[in-house]
């Protein structure tokens, strides 16, 4: 076996570039995919660490949540999948096949009600140190309004801000293609935008080309450069319009060089090679500027021809940037081809890139220290560098920290460090993937979100909030507060949710990669988090403070290591590390119940049975395991399964035998399987009204008709005894990645933790608001507790709370009702709507709201004028018109995507004078619609708003 070694290595320092050490071929085969298994690129990982440490910016870290994304997705060879587009392509397959009663119908989910539930905005904690809303690759603008900002994220799509970040809009919820590495916008027609689509920079997600929309938004189509096969490794790292033709467009990716003439009806190769970054002369859009690797290209005739300005020996990337203050110079920022090491140096040219010379190689201005003394680099990850526009000397480099040369790259000083709350710094997140200038502002896209310097980075505001982004990987709530969870992110560590709707703050209170995460249900102070490889921490003061619980006898975690309470005993908890253990006094003393007993890959979901608790389920990557005495035997329940990779579990509350499997596979009509005798035998429960794409979790409705809710990679999906199949119950949902869900019993709704676009909630299936309600006992945290028609309360509401009461008919306070000082509590006649807004309270005698008729025309009209009272609205409005002469009527309803969904009126003859039609929207997700009103001649358009 060593001979064997000893040979590949000789044969591998043959055909690779100068400084690439061949131990860190692994980092190269995963970069660049092509010929290679995911098993391949593994095993040389692994090989790798068998005699190298890990260290800080190696790529070790990014790798391990890779290989959590892609050993689950990965084609049945190993081949390595671009899984968004062949996601996206099986969904759209399965739509196509869906029966639907009208065609309007054909794009709509057949139920759900989902409505944001994630984080807009975070603040730190007292033990957080790196929080973020979130990863951004690329950051661009409007032409000519400095207000309009947009942003790529690598999971989440492109979102668009109009006030300067104060609010962010998504404009990619209806496409499978999350990641963004490149945005152009038109420069005279602004609704013309173009996105390189995939995360170049973290791989997380492959690039299916180049997509436009010509509508702001509501609508995307592929450009002819449409990578639509499912097997594709290509990365794209950066698109650019050529300022005098905006037919002319470039897409640098990991192979080749593209080029549009037309606006992106085609494309063609001009340069072949794997590729980062591109830069036009200013002034002359004919010279370009290219980066690879470790090679500077130009050329001076718009692609046609190129020439070889510069190599870096041992750079494995290479940022380019140039200014208008002086259009002959050119910056080359390069970044280590090993994963230590000091930065390559800066680069400059004079002479338009006909010619280079090095400028600085110190201090190490690509690792974590604010002194720039490590040797850490992760320039493959992340780098970005951005000369000022008015001073071509002043330019801004991005690795892990911020950092500014005033004098052309000679000297560094830093700017902004990784570290929240350092008192010697401003903070921008960790991992800087764009540094770029408007005008005098510069913008940073980082891991954690947005930030804007308007004095070219001496200070930082994070203008993140709003934006959706945050990639949560598990996440766990309580029964005692509806508005209270705990997630883990990645890159954004663990947060816990302190506002309610419509604030949705999350406060961070722990770092590194957040993971699985709990609430003690029957003490919200109690909160369990995890970082990567099950560093298991607990709090008893609400995540204030932490403290190490993980086990030592164990063995090590899985990137996302599952651990859960005993639902009957909160003091039991269990966590599967290499083996599963127990511990009864939550973390304080661990009991390795397995020890190397169950095996079949890496541990993924437990389970405890609610109505047994000596029943344990265990789901690995390929086996599933189960005890009945509390782990003091193990018993391979596998058998009946057909293989592959296994995800979760969910069992139900009233029968320990009864069980759901899910799994991760290409395999259609293979998704989850059932047994009713506790695995002694299974069933295909997949039906064929699931969509061919992975599941990834369920979760069981207790008190339900058995019925189960799977998350996939294309949303939700439900089924119980009454159901044949399985029906779509992604109403409101964007496409997006669902990790894990959770029923929270006293708001009676359905949680999801999705990777991409934060957490979202809906009410359940075919379910009620509860008609009335008896509440007793303390009450404390922020919670909206709602009924149809009734609530009668003897609660006490404790300190600090924020508690709304909302019924349809009466709220009573009977005597018992206490209200601690300190704590608010409001009271509305709002029925079951109230928990998704925030809700008002109403002062003075409590009456319902009234109907239109009872409160007259909200607004005088005149001509053809048209309104509607409410707006915005929930679940139904009278949209109001007035006619000056007798006309014949119609009034359309569209949504965003220019869709007809209804018809109100349908040319009825109407006489003069003022009108109003009642418009139902309780079963249209939120969001805006328009109505279009036509009488004769005159067509008119009115804004609708429905909130949820």
């Amino acid at each position: 076996m060593y001979r064997i070694k000893s040979i590949l290595t000789i044969s591998l320092l043959l055909v690779l570039p100068f400084g690439l050490l061949p131990a860190q071929t692994w980092l190269e085969m995963w970069k660049n995919p092509e010929g290679h298994t995911f098993h391949d690129i593994q095993q040389a990982f692994y090989d790798y660490y068998e005699t190298h440490d890990v260290k800080r910016g190696d790529g070790h870290k990014q790798f391990k949540r890779w290989e959590y994304y892609m050993e689950s997705r990965a084609g049945e060879d190993g081949t390595v999948m671009n899984p968004q587009v062949k996601a996206f392509n099986n969904y759209l397959e399965y739509v196509q096949t869906r029966s639907f009663t009208e065609e309007t119908e054909r794009t709509a989910s057949l139920g759900g009600d989902w409505t944001f539930f994630g984080s807009q905005d975070h603040i730190k904690g007292t033990t957080g140190y790196n929080g973020g809303i979130g990863r951004i690759n690329v950051v661009a603008f409007h032409p000519t309004n400095a207000s309009t900002i947009y942003a790529g994220a690598p999971a989440g799509g492109l979102w668009k801000t109009t006030n300067t970040g104060a609010t962010w809009t998504p404009l990619t919820d209806g496409i499978d293609f999350w990641g963004v590495s490149g945005i152009v916008v038109h420069p005279t027609s602004t609704n013309t935008i173009y996105i390189l689509t995939g995360d170049g920079d973290g791989s997380s997600s492959r690039s299916a080309g180049v997509w436009k929309t010509t509508n702001g938004g509501s609508t995307w189509s592929p450009t002819g450069l449409n990578i639509n096969y499912e097997t594709s490794t290509t990365d794209g790292y950066k698109l650019l319009m050529d300022p005098t033709n905006s037919n002319v467009l470039y897409a640098v990716m990991t192979n080749g060089l593209h080029k549009t003439t037309n606006g992106g009806t085609s494309w063609s190769v001009i340069r072949s090679g794997n590729f980062r970054d591109m830069e036009f002369k200013p002034g002359n859009s004919n010279t370009l500027y290219l980066s690879s690797t470790n090679t500077i290209y130009r050329s001076t005739n718009a692609g046609t021809t190129w020439s070889t300005a510069q190599t870096v020996s041992g750079a494995n990337r290479i940022a380019l940037g140039v200014s208008p203050a002086n259009a002959n110079y050119v910056y080359a920022f390069c970044g280590s081809s090993t994963g230590s090491g000091s930065f390559k140096g800066v680069y400059r040219s004079t002479n338009s890139g006909a010619s280079f010379s090095l400028r600085g190689t110190t201090p190490n201005i690509l690792g974590y220290s604010s002194s720039g003394s490590d040797n850490s680099s992760q320039s493959w990850y992340d780098l970005a560098l951005a000369v000022n526009p008015n001073n071509a000397n002043h330019i801004i480099t991005g690795g892990v920290n911020v950092w500014e040369s005033t004098d052309g790259g000679n000297n560094f000083s830093i700017q902004s460090y990784w570290i929240e709350g350092s008192a010697s710094y401003e903070y921008t997140h960790a991992d800087i993937h764009e540094l770029v200038y408007n005008g005098n502002t510069l913008y940073c896209g980082s891991d954690g979100g947005v930030y804007r310097s308007t004095n070219n980075g001496g200070n930082w505001s994070d203008i993140s909030s709003g934006l959706g982004i945050t990639e949560f990987y598990r996440f766990g709530g309580t029964p005692q507060n509806v508005g209270l969870y705990v997630g883990g992110a990645q890159d954004n560590g663990s947060n816990k949710l302190t506002s309610p709707i419509p604030d949705l703050v999350m406060e961070h209170i722990d770092g590194a990669d957040g993971m699985e995460a709990a609430v003690d249900p029957t003490n919200v102070n109690v909160v369990f988090t995890t970082r990567q490889y099950g560093s298991l921490w607990r709090s008893t003061n609400g995540g204030n403070t932490h403290s190490s619980i993980t086990p030592s006898n164990l063995g090590g975690g899985p990137w996302v290591t599952p651990f859960i309470l005993n639902p009957g005993n909160a003091q039991t908890i269990l966590a599967a590390y290499n083996d599963v253990g127990v511990s009864y006094s939550q973390g304080g003393n661990w009991i390795n119940l397995t020890s190397g007993s169950i095996n079949g890959g890496t541990n993924k979901c437990l389970a405890i049975a609610e109505s047994d608790t000596n029943r344990i389920y265990v789901v690995k990557t390929g086996k599933v395991w189960k005890s009945t005495n509390f782990g003091s035997n193990w018993t391979d329940i596998t058998s009946g399964l057909p293989g592959g990779t296994y995800t979760y579990i969910a069992v139900s509350n009233t029968d320990a035998n009864r069980i759901y499997v899910t799994r991760s596979t290409w395999t259609a009509n293979s998704k989850i399987f059932m047994s009713t005798n506790g695995g002694s035998s299974w069933t295909n429960y997949s039906g064929t009204g699931l969509p061919n794409v992975p599941a990834n979790c369920v979760v069981y409705e207790a008190g339900s008709d058995n019925g189960v809710y799977i998350g996939t990679d294309a949303g939700v999906y439900y089924r119980d005894d009454n159901l044949t199949d399985w029906v779509d119950f992604s109403n409101g949902l964007p496409f997006c990645r669902v990790m894990e869900m959770e029923i929270n019993p006293l708001a009676n709704r359905l949680r999801a933790a999705t990777y991409g676009r934060s957490i979202w909630e809906s009410d359940l299936y075919g379910s009620d608001c509860a008609d009335d309600l008896v509440l007793s006992g303390p009450v404390s945290g922020t919670q909206t507790i709602e009924a149809n028609n009734t609530i009668t309360s003897t609660q006490s509401v404790q300190a600090g709370s924020n508690i709304t009461y909302s019924a349809g008919t009466r709220i009573t306070l009977n005597p018992g009702f206490t209200q601690a000082s300190g704590s608010q509590f409001h009271a509305i006649l709002d029925g079951c709507a109230s928990g998704k807004i925030h809700a008002v309270p109403v002062t003075g005698t409590y009456e319902p709201p009234l109907i239109p008729e009872e409160a007259g025309v909200p607004v005088e009209l005149e001509g053809f004028e048209v309104t509607n009272y409410p707006n915005p609205f929930r679940h139904h409005t009278w949209i109001s018109y007035k006619l000056p002469e007798a006309s014949p009527v119609r009034i359309e309803i569209y949504n965003q995507a220019a869709q007809r969904i209804m018809v109100l009126v349908d040319e009825q003859m109407q006489d003069p004078g003022t009108h109003s039609v009642f418009f139902e929207g309780a079963r249209l997700p939120a969001g805006q619609y328009f109505a279009r009103f036509t009488a004769g001649t005159h067509t008119s358009f009115q804004k609708l708003s429905q909130l949820k």
